[in-house]
């Protein structure tokens, strides 16, 4: 009988830790894709083989779509296709942000991801991540003025933006005054 009840013990806790998983299986994050190559076709996006997003174009984003934390399966496939642009894996943290940008020629698309997040705005101040995706623009100045101001006498919020290709910085978090909406961003 002694027997019996410690198996009876042993099945119930292991059911009881099967079923509530430890917390891991509803572990998730946030990931978005965004179709930057200009030279690309119109892609849908698959994660972990299931199409999320249809026929992107050009600079189009899917917004966030919560998923498991963990390693997830990302294919951009063009539009009646099924051979994928890009492939790759995605490592996703829980509760955390992760943005993925299909960029580069049609011919030979790359991907660059990035992990969202990581600083607080408040009501008078924002953050505002500046990529320079492009494949044909060099290093770029980025400058924050008001709308209508021009950029004589202003000093640079990032300098030398370098593009994908370049193995240099390729992104700056810049922090923003939200005391007008007005503010835009110009890059030369």
């Amino acid at each position: 009988m002694g027997r019996r009840v410690e198996i009876a013990a042993i099945v119930w806790a292991t059911l009881f830790a099967v079923s509530c998983g430890g917390g891991s299986s509803s572990d998730t994050g946030q990931l978005r894709f965004v179709q930057a190559s200009p030279s690309a076709p119109h892609v849908d996006m698959l994660i972990d083989g299931i199409t999320e997003t249809s026929n992107m174009a050009y600079g189009n984003s899917s917004g966030y779509i919560s998923v498991k934390a963990g390693a997830r399966h990302l294919q951009a496939v063009p539009v009646n296709s099924s051979s994928p642009l890009l492939d790759l894996s995605v490592p996703i943290t829980n509760s955390g942000h992760t943005t993925v940008l299909l960029t580069g020629p049609g011919s030979g698309v790359k991907s660059l991801v990035l992990t969202d997040g990581g600083t607080t705005s408040s009501t008078a101040n924002g953050y505002v991540r500046v990529v320079n995706a492009s494949v044909n623009m060099g290093p770029a100045d980025v400058y924050v003025v008001a709308a209508g101001n021009g950029i004589n006498g202003v000093t640079p919020a990032a300098t030398n933006l370098a593009p994908l290709s370049r193995r240099v910085s390729r992104k700056a978090a810049l922090r923003l005054s939200l005391s007008s909406f007005a503010t835009t961003i110009g890059l030369l």
